[in-house]
Parts: structure tokens; C-alpha cells; sequence
């Protein structure tokens, strides 16, 4: 296992230092694979379990340097456990390689701040897209009960003896629902909402089964009466 530190063009060549001997090779391409980056931090964690008084100081602050250029995000980091490693390592080491111990210290240290501050965006985010979720259930809602003009409303009666709220279809002036209730049963459950309704279209087509007023039924009355008596005298 090394890192990559360089291409020699003249000898076509990369130049890969080995992280756990101090030892640089060239090596050609096609004998090269890069490591998926979680079995990378693996490996890193797995060398600096090992790692005792004996082995060089410098090798250990190489495997660092290469775990500090690693983005170490939170799943990398739940899944590797490379948090725990590294504190162990420093606890081990403290003596014998103490620029290390407090090089690992100090990345453990970054991580956390990096981890808790990558927790809380993501706490953000989700407040964020519930916020979003329960505006946009707000917003259907709102125009799925959107309320409609009284001058444009259905003039029958509904369940509770008010105005219909639904929208009347023009020149009509019942909704679906009530004009389908009227063309079945000739009348309507609860009645019209009002004697005469209003609108521009109330003169050309009335209520098919509006009822006259009592004081136009009186008028009428009178009127024929005084039909008759005119005729009879």
C-alpha cells in the first residue's frame, strides 16, 4: 500500500511512496489500483493498530498525512471506526512517538468538530424539507378549499341550511351535485337559499322550481279576482 506522489515523465513511471516502510518505488501504471476509499481508511487503521515503539515515527506521520487528505464524512467515519483507532493509537504511542501521538490527537479533534457540524446541517436539512413538505400540504389545501364568491355560488340549500358553497355552472344556478338532485327527485332535499337569485342571468333563466313570493301569490291572487269580477259584471 503507498501513495502516489508523482509522475517521472522520462521513465513513464509513477512515483508511489510505501506508508509502511519509508521506501519509494516506481512503478509502471497498469500496476496500479486505487483502493476504494473505505478499504483505504481500513488499511490506515489496521498499520496503526500494529504500530509499536519499534516501528519508525516517520512512517506513522506518513499513514497520518494520508488519512488527514482523506474528506472523513460521517458515514466514513461510523463505518470505519478510524475515530477510535486513532485515539488508541495516540494512547499507545504517547512515548515513543509523541510528534505522532498529537498529530493523531489533533486529526481526531478536526473529525469530531467535522462530524458534529456535518450532524446538526443535516438536522437543518431535514427541518428544511419539512418545512417545505407541510407548505406545499398547506398550499394544495388552500386551493383545494378555495372559497368561492357568494354571487357565484349554488342558490340551493345545503345539509346545514345555508348556501351551497360550491361554484354554480353557468347559466344554471345549482352546482353539479344539486342540479343532478333536482333533474332525479324534482325538487332539491333542503330547498333553494333563495326565493329569487341574484346575478345578470336571474332574469333570463329562473329557478325551475322557484316558488312565487307570498306577496306576489297575493298580488296574483287579487288580480285574478278582480279578472273575474270584471267579466262576471
Amino acid at each position: 500500500v503507498g501513495s502516489v506522489k508523482g509522475f517521472l515523465i522520462q521513465r513513464q513511471r509513477y512515483e508511489v511512496e510505501l506508508l509502511n516502510t519509508p521506501d519509494i518505488k516506481l512503478i509502471q501504471a497498469r500496476n496500479l489500483e486505487q483502493l476504494p476509499i473505505v478499504e483505504e481508511v481500513g488499511i490506515w487503521c489496521k498499520l496503526l493498530e500494529q504500530s509499536n515503539g519499534n516501528d519508525s515515527e516517520l512512517v506513522a506521520l506518513r499513514q497520518l498525512e494520508r488519512l488527514e487528505e482523506i474528506n472523513m464524512t460521517v458515514e466514513l467515519l461510523v463505518q470505519t471506526k478510524v475515530g477510535k483507532a486513532m485515539n488508541e493509537f495516540a494512547k499507545r504511542v504517547s512515548n515513543d512517538k509523541p510528534t505522532a501521538a498529537n498529530k493523531a490527537r489533533q486529526l481526531v479533534a478536526k473529525w469530531k468538530v467535522e462530524y458534529n457540524r456535518s450532524k446538526e446541517d443535516r438536522k437543518n436539512q431535514e427541518k428544511e424539507a419539512e418545512k417545505e413538505a407541510a407548505a406545499a400540504e398547506a398550499e394544495a389545501k388552500a386551493k383545494a378549499t378555495v372559497k368561492v364568491p357568494p354571487e357565484e355560488r349554488c342558490v340551493a340549500r345545503d345539509s346545514s341550511k345555508g348556501q351551497c358553497k360550491n361554484r354554480r355552472h353557468q347559466p344554471k344556478f345549482l352546482c353539479g351535485l344539486h342540479q343532478r338532485i333536482l333533474d332525479q327527485n324534482g325538487q332539491l332535499e333542503h330547498g333553494w337559499f333563495s326565493e329569487k337569485p341574484e346575478g345578470p342571468e336571474a332574469k333570463a333563466n329562473p329557478p325551475a322550481t322557484a316558488r312565487p313570493s307570498p306577496k306576489a301569490a297575493a298580488a296574483a291572487s287579487a288580480s285574478t279576482a278582480a279578472s273575474v269580477g270584471a267579466h262576471g259584471a
